[in-house]
C-alpha cells in the first residue's frame, strides 16, 4: 500500500484498504484495495506549493444518517506515500483529498463519488480504482478527464438543458438545443435534442446515456428549457419544455422519469463509456403545456411545478407566447394533478424551498394590461393549500437567481441576485430582455424582504442568465451570465450572507475561461462547482459550448 509520484498527474497515488468481510460470487474475501489517484490541472498544480496532503475517508452513520469521518491522515506533500489502512464499512463512502500550507490552511481540495461499501457488497460493486481531481481554492480551472488529462467535453454543446445531482454525486444532464440562431440566444427548434448524459466526477467525463435497448438519445421527447427534479426514491422527474414538431417550435405537456436505481454505469476503464438507463413516461399529462417554469421538490415528496410559458409558431416567422399562472403537483402515485393558481402569471422566475417547507417564488415575466411582457418585482409563497402574496422585491427581476443561504449563526435566508428588469417582444413575437441588475437582496422568512439591506456590492456587475449555486458552507457562488449590452460574462464570485446585508467573500484569482450564459452549474461531491455548456455571442455569431470548467470556492 505504497504510493508513488506520477509526473503526468502531479499527485499522490494512495492505496486504501477496506475492511474485511465482503462477499463475492466466489465466497468471502478478506478485503480489497482501492487505488486512489489524485490529479490536478496542469499549471494549476497545487501540490508543488503545498506542505502536506490530508486524505480522509468519510461515510454515513447507520443510526443517525449523519456524515462522519471514518479515517483521516496527513502526509508530506512530496512524500508520494499515503496509507489509510482498514476503513469501516459504510454507506456513501467517499475519499476526500486536501492540500495544506505550512499553517494548516486548506489550499486545494477534491473528492470522489459516494460508494456504498457494506459487509455484503459484492466484489464487482467495489471500485478497484478511484480518481480525485484536486483544484486550488478561489480559482476556475478547465475540467479534465482523469485517463489522459485532456479537456472534458460534452457530446454536444447545448443551451436550455436541465440538470440534477444524483444520489452518488454524478450529475444528470438532459435535453437542450444544440444551436442558437442569434446573439440573443434564441434556439433553432430543429436542434432540440433527446440527449442525456451523466458527468462522473471521478473519470472527469460526460458519459452518454443509452436506453435499455442500447440506443442513444434516450429521452422520450426532445426537450429544452424543461426541468429536472430529484425525487425521494432516487428517480428524476423531467417535465415540460420546448420541443420541435416537423421543425416547428411547440411546447410539451408530458413528463418522464429517469430511473437512477435501474442504471448500469460503465467502469472507468471500459472502452465504451455508455450508461444504460431507463426514462419512463409519466402516464398523465400536465394541465398546461409549459417551458421556462420551475419545479420544486417539497418535504412531502411531491413536486410543485409553477408558471412558465406556452410557446408555438402560429405561422412561419411568427411566434405566440403566453405567460402562465397555473401550477401542478406531481407525485409518483398519481402523476400530474392541477394545483392552485398563482396570483401573477410568471415565467423565467425562481422557486426556492424554505426551511418551513413552503415554496418562495420571486419575480419573472408576466403580461401587462395590454398583453405586453412585464418584468415582475412581486413574490408569493405556496403553503401547501394555496398561494399568499408577500409584497415585492426592491427591483423587478427575471432570469435571476434565488438561493437558500446560511448566516454564521445558522439562520437560513434566500439571496436574490441579478436578473433583467425590462422585457419586450421582438417583431416575431419572441421575448427580448434588457437592463440587467447588479442589485443583491435578502429574503428572511422571519421578516420578509428588507429594502434597507438591498445593495450593489462593490465589484458586483449587472448580470442575468447566470447561475447561483448554494455551497456546503451556506454561501452562494454566482457564475457567468450576461452583462449590460447582452455580452456573456466570465464573472465568478462567492456571496457571503450576513444580517447586515450580503457581501463578497472573495473574488477568485481566476475567472471563467469562457464567457458563457444560459449554461449549467452544479455542485460536485467535493464542494467544487462544475460549469458547463451555455453560449457566447460576443463575436456576433452565437457559439454553443460543449466545454466544462471547475470553480473551487473557499471553504
Amino acid at each position: 500500500m505504497q504510493t508513488r509520484a506520477k509526473a503526468t498527474r502531479a499527485a499522490l497515488i494512495a492505496a486504501v484498504a477496506l475492511a474485511a468481510g465482503g462477499a463475492s460470487a466466489a465466497g468471502c474475501h478478506p478485503g480489497v484495495d482501492v487505488d486512489v489517484t489524485v490529479y490536478t490541472a496542469g499549471a494549476f498544480d497545487v501540490f508543488g506549493a503545498a506542505d502536506k496532503v490530508r486524505v480522509t475517508a468519510i461515510g454515513t452513520d447507520a443510526e443517525t444518517g449523519a456524515r462522519e469521518i471514518l479515517k483521516s491522515r496527513e502526509y508530506g506533500a512530496n512524500s508520494g506515500h499515503a496509507t489509510l489502512g482498514l476503513i469501516p464499512f459504510s454507506e456513501g463512502m467517499q475519499i476526500r483529498v486536501e492540500t495544506l500550507d505550512t499553517s494548516g490552511n486548506v489550499t486545494g481540495y477534491g473528492a470522489s463519488l459516494l460508494h456504498d461499501i457494506l459487509k455484503d457488497t459484492p466484489s464487482d460493486d467495489i471500485p478497484v480504482s478511484v480518481f480525485v481531481f484536486v483544484t486550488p481554492i478561489k480559482t476556475v480551472v478547465p475540467a479534465l478527464r482523469a485517463s489522459d488529462q485532456l479537456p472534458t467535453t460534452m457530446p454536444a454543446g447545448r443551451v436550455g438543458m436541465a440538470t440534477a445531482v444524483l444520489p452518488d454525486g454524478r450529475i444528470l444532464v438532459t435535453g437542450g438545443a444544440v444551436m442558437a440562431t442569434d446573439t440573443l440566444g434564441h434556439i433553432d427548434p430543429s436542434t432540440i435534442a433527446r440527449y442525456a448524459e451523466v458527468f462522473d466526477a471521478e473519470s472527469g467525463r460526460f458519459v452518454s446515456i443509452a436506453d435499455t435497448m442500447a440506443m442513444l438519445n434516450p429521452l422520450n421527447a426532445p426537450r429544452a428549457f424543461h426541468t429536472a427534479t430529484l425525487l425521494p426514491d432516487n428517480g428524476v422527474l423531467i417535465a415540460g419544455g420546448l420541443t420541435q414538431q416537423m421543425g416547428m417550435l411547440s411546447t410539451l405537456t408530458s413528463g418522464e422519469v429517469f430511473e437512477f436505481d435501474s442504471c448500469s454505469f460503465p467502469s472507468p476503464d471500459a472502452i465504451v463509456q455508455t450508461a444504460l438507463c431507463a426514462f419512463i413516461p409519466v402516464p398523465t399529462l400536465m394541465s398546461d403545456a409549459r417551458a421556462h417554469h420551475t419545479a420544486t421538490l417539497r418535504d412531502d415528496g411531491s413536486v410543485l411545478i409553477a408558471g412558465g410559458t406556452f410557446e408555438q409558431v402560429v405561422m412561419p416567422g411568427s411566434f405566440d407566447v403566453t405567460f402562465l399562472n397555473t401550477t401542478e403537483l406531481y407525485t409518483r402515485a398519481n402523476g400530474f394533478a392541477a394545483a392552485a393558481t398563482m396570483s401573477d402569471e410568471r415565467a423565467y422566475h425562481t422557486a426556492t424551498l424554505l426551511p418551513s417547507g413552503d415554496v418562495l417564488v420571486t419575480g419573472g415575466i408576466g403580461a401587462d394590461g395590454v398583453g405586453n411582457p412585464e418584468v415582475l418585482a412581486s413574490a408569493e409563497i405556496y403553503t401547501g393549500t394555496g398561494w399568499t402574496g408577500i409584497g415585492a422585491m426592491s427591483t423587478p427581476r427575471a432570469y435571476h437567481t434565488a438561493n437558500l443561504a446560511t448566516y454564521a449563526d445558522g439562520t437560513q435566508v434566500v439571496l436574490v441576485a441579478g436578473g433583467y428588469t425590462t422585457a419586450s417582444f421582438d417583431p416575431m413575437g419572441r421575448t427580448l430582455f434588457s437592463a440587467p441588475s447588479a442589485l443583491v437582496e435578502t429574503y428572511d422568512p422571519a421578516v420578509g424582504f428588507n429594502p434597507m439591506l438591498a445593495r450593489v456590492i462593490p465589484g458586483m456587475v449587472q448580470i442575468a442568465e447566470h447561475t447561483g449555486t448554494t455551497l456546503p458552507s451556506g454561501k452562494v457562488a454566482l457564475l457567468g451570465g450576461k452583462t449590460g449590452g447582452g455580452l456573456p460574462s466570465v464573472f465568478a464570485i462567492t456571496l457571503d450572507p450576513s444580517p447586515m446585508g450580503p457581501g463578497f467573500l472573495s473574488d477568485p484569482s481566476g475567472v471563467l475561461s469562457t464567457p458563457r450564459a444560459t449554461h449549467g452549474a452544479e455542485l460536485l461531491p467535493g464542494g467544487q462547482v462544475l460549469i458547463f455548456g451555455g453560449f457566447n455571442a460576443s463575436g456576433g455569431t452565437p457559439i454553443v459550448y460543449n466545454t466544462a470548467e471547475v470553480y473551487t470556492p473557499p471553504l
